[in-house]
């Protein structure tokens, strides 16, 4: 899985958190801004899958074994929404 990682994330809002902390957080849709909507949760530790684009959080993983074999679905990605 290509492209930015926490750490990455973490660093650069570092850099402006102390001008711009208060600013409301938004995420767009697709690469070229076709539309935007806001974060309103807290971001969620789990399993993206690439070729399916799904996402099974950690509590799916950890309540639904059986549909989420611990050693097929390994916490991969952080999802904010």
């Amino acid at each position: 899985m290509a492209g930015q990682t926490i750490e990455s994330m973490i660093d650069h809002l570092t850099k402006i958190k102390e001008t711009h902390g208060n600013l409301p957080l938004v995420y767009a849709i697709d690469e070229e801004g076709n539309a935007f909507h806001g974060v309103y949760f807290s971001p969620t530790l789990g399993h993206f899958n690439e070729e399916d684009h799904e996402f099974a959080t950690e509590d799916n993983i950890k309540e639904e074994p059986d549909s989420y074999p611990v050693d097929e679905y390994p916490i991969n990605a952080l999802c904010i929404n």
